[in-house]
């Protein structure tokens, strides 16, 4: 069985060049509008944005080893004991 590991992976700045409305079909899926003289800025903030994330997912994780961030808890303030009145 294929899996999205198994697909070629497209680099997002050749995507988005070779493909001018996929800009269009992503912001209209996250139900925005892009008018078209600030297009070419949004699709850059993309790029960038996609290859930051290209970074973060390059790195090997094992998925049984990591725990999870400990929750803050203020001692103090607002509703806790001494944030009472």
């Amino acid at each position: 069985m294929a899996t999205d590991k198994d697909q070629p992976q497209s680099d997002p700045a050749t995507l988005l060049a070779e493909q001018p409305q996929l800009l269009h079909d992503l912001a209209a899926l996250a139900g925005v509008a892009v008018p078209p003289e600030h297009a070419q800025a949004v699709r850059g903030h993309l790029v960038t944005a996609a290859r930051m994330a290209s970074l973060l997912y390059a790195v090997p994780l094992d998925d049984h080893a990591m725990d999870g961030a400990p929750v803050f808890t203020p001692a103090d303030g607002p509703g806790g004991k001494s944030g009472e009145r």
